[in-house]
């Protein structure tokens, strides 16, 4: 189903203003929170842009020794554009807070649009997209310096624009779809879980499959740009940002299992209220679930998501945000 323009920006409007207002009182709160490092690590590399170079394929950080502070990272989107805005507007952590938000107002939108062409109501689709905010997981990061708000807005409009393209075969559109799903992943490349669902839709006609195609070899320069961001970081040594997944024993690999079903689906990625109401709505519509093509994107949603899991479950222990590209699933939990 379309989506008037006017609409779409009366409603990202509604978003923006929720944004700001639920998190009026923290705007101006300097980075916290158990992950602190990876937020002054994120700010510091969008000063040094504004500071010493815009070169986007050069991140700089602060704790460089002897060196220029050049090291590998995920593709830097994020950080370039909070110091592009800086130039505007003096740099201060209300300013990256605001960016931030504004940023996940567009994950909101993107969502939005994405229930609605899966044929939910205006107001279903709505009233799921504020209901990202009543995870405790999006209401934290939502105002964070952190790339990850921005990968999963670009992942969003992605499965959005294929899902149209699907349906009704535009250059232009698996065009938007090509550029935002590159992004997506070149920024974290576990969000390529989010557009890849969109299988679910695909005809088998000539022009679909050559669009698949198409977007299949996003996954070329995403791996370029990591084993370059891996050479970069060999340059000066300065390894700040973790591109490696390390080794652990079953016993980690256990607790780390246990500490998140535990400890951090109802506690951040939930929430107990919600949790408690993913149980019971659970047992009531379960048994009438029907496969379809909306519940087979959100199996292979999922399933793309249990994949990355059990390969990355080592970042799993102390990075319960990497589950931000599971999380809009359960803004459905009510419609």
């Amino acid at each position: 189903m379309h989506e008037s323009p006017f609409y779409s920006l009366k409603i990202w409007f509604l978003f923006l203003a929720t944004v700001f207002i639920s998190h009026f009182p923290f705007l101006s709160y300097p980075p916290s929170g158990s992950h602190v490092w990876r937020q002054c690590n994120t700010l510091a590399m969008s000063k040094n842009f504004a500071n010493e170079s815009m070169d986007i394929f050069h991140p700089r950080v602060d704790r460089r020794r002897n060196t220029n502070g050049i090291t590998g990272s995920h593709f830097p989107l994020y950080e370039w554009g909070l110091a592009a805005t800086s130039k505007l507007i003096p740099f201060s952590d209300t300013l990256a807070r605001s960016y931030s938000a504004v940023i996940f107002s567009f994950v909101m939108l993107a969502f939005y649009l994405l229930l609605r062409v899966i044929l939910f109501d205006r107001f279903q689709s709505a009233a799921g997209s504020l209901l990202l905010l009543s995870i405790p997981q999006f209401y934290y990061d939502s105002i964070n310096a952190m790339p990850d708000n921005l990968a999963l807005a670009l992942a969003l409009f992605g499965l959005y624009f294929i899902i149209q393209f699907y349906r009704n075969p535009n250059w232009l559109v698996l065009l938007a779809a090509y550029v935002v799903t590159l992004f997506a992943g070149l920024i974290k490349f576990q969000f390529l879980i989010i557009p890849f669902a969109a299988i679910a839709f695909i005809k088998i006609n000539r022009l679909q499959v050559i669009g698949a195609l198409i977007l299949s070899t996003i996954v070329v320069p995403v791996y370029l740009w990591y084993q370059y961001a891996l050479e970069l970081m060999k340059l000066n040594n300065i390894k700040e940002f973790g591109l490696w997944i390390k080794p652990i024993s079953p016993d980690s690999k256990w607790q780390t299992f246990i500490d998140n079903l535990m400890s951090d689906a109802p506690e951040l990625l939930m929430g107990w209220p919600s949790m408690l109401a993913l149980i019971v709505l659970g047992f009531r519509f379960i048994p009438r679930f029907k496969l379809g093509k909306r519940g087979l994107m959100i199996m292979l949603w999922l399933m793309g998501f249990a994949i990355f899991y059990i390969v990355a479950i080592e970042r799993m222990k102390h990075h319960s945000y990497y589950f931000m590209a599971l999380l809009p699933l359960f803004g459905c939990y009510s419609l």
